[in-house]
């Protein structure tokens, strides 16, 4: 069947000046492959086609104040192939990056993240409140930061109980 003008007039769509943001999923065989974040709507999808190889795709609508929390929490949890790490966010934190961030020494780093159990998501990402929390224990199980005079990056060690 032909569409009249009419019919085509009746079901147009204006352009709109607001964002279309969402989060979508390029999928091949039923594995995700890469997730990304977009305001540009459905055409950043179409954009993947010359550099990934996907069938399909999948679309989540969102606000743009969660396009990098969201983005981050589905890369961390179905570890596509074609993603790298995650945008920086509210929820993750590379370990590089807390390391950095703390100032740890990496060996004390690691047995911290060892002794409270902290998992260590793919793409080698922690949850900033896991790693806050272990942080809060170690404290309070009498760990302390020691700064050697002739290094910058802190120590880990237990802190020593001198008797009177």
């Amino acid at each position: 069947m032909m569409l009249t003008k009419e019919d085509v007039l009746r079901n147009k769509k204006p352009l709109s000046e607001e964002k279309m943001c969402c989060i979508y999923f390029l999928i091949k065989k039923d594995e995700i492959v890469y997730i990304g974040q977009t305001t540009k709507g459905i055409s950043r999808v179409y954009a993947h086609l010359g550099d990934k190889d996907f069938d399909s795709y999948a679309i989540l609508g969102c606000k743009e104040d969660e396009l990098n929390d969201l983005e981050a929490y589905y890369i961390v949890e179905f570890n596509p192939c074609y993603n790298g790490t995650p945008p920086n966010n509210s929820m993750f934190v590379g370990k590089p990056t807390m390391k950095k961030r703390l100032r740890i020494e990496g060996r004390a780093f690691n047995a911290l993240l060892e002794k409270y159990q902290v998992k260590i998501y793919p793409k080698n990402q922690l949850k900033i409140t896991e790693i806050e929390a272990a942080f809060k224990h170690a404290q309070k199980d009498g760990f302390i930061y020691y700064l050697p005079s002739s290094m910058n990056d802190w120590f880990l060690a237990k802190r020593r109980v001198v008797k009177c």
